[in-house]
């Protein structure tokens, strides 16, 4: 008897309309995820989680507000990862001098204003680095 075959909800196999057969799949939330989507994603979650404590710990609040995880999704939605807004809120909150976090009621919109001055940090630390290394 043939397998049944399931719809994979990962980004690569959603686009494509891939489907599997239902013994490889894993469940997350109720959606079905064939072994490589499964890694992707779980991989994702762990990074947004990570970014969402990192937010706490900078806002010290004990969860992040509605506000901004709307703008982390805008951020996601105009090409950022969850590793490049931590990148970015770690720079601000503690490599820029003198530069006060906006309040959290406003969210964190703004510091994407400080987006290439970050990328030109860390291309500068990351050149001093190879630089001492030879």
């Amino acid at each position: 008897m043939a397998e049944r075959m399931v719809k994979c909800y990962g980004k690569d196999c959603e686009v494509a309309n891939v489907k599997h057969p239902s013994n490889i799949m894993t469940k997350i939330s109720g959606k079905n995820y064939c072994p490589e989507c499964y890694a992707k994603e779980m991989e994702n979650r762990r990074q947004r989680d990570k970014l969402y404590s990192y937010i706490c710990e900078v806002y010290n609040t004990p969860f992040v507000t509605p506000l901004i995880k709307k703008h982390i999704n805008d951020f996601i939605a105009n090409g950022l990862t969850y590793k490049r807004i931590y990148a970015l809120i770690h720079y601000c909150y503690t490599i820029k001098k003198n530069f006060n976090m906006p309040d959290m009621k406003y969210g964190i919109m703004t510091l994407g204003n400080y987006y290439n001055e970050m990328l030109q940090y860390y291309a500068r630390k990351k050149k001093h680095r190879v630089q001492d290394v030879l």
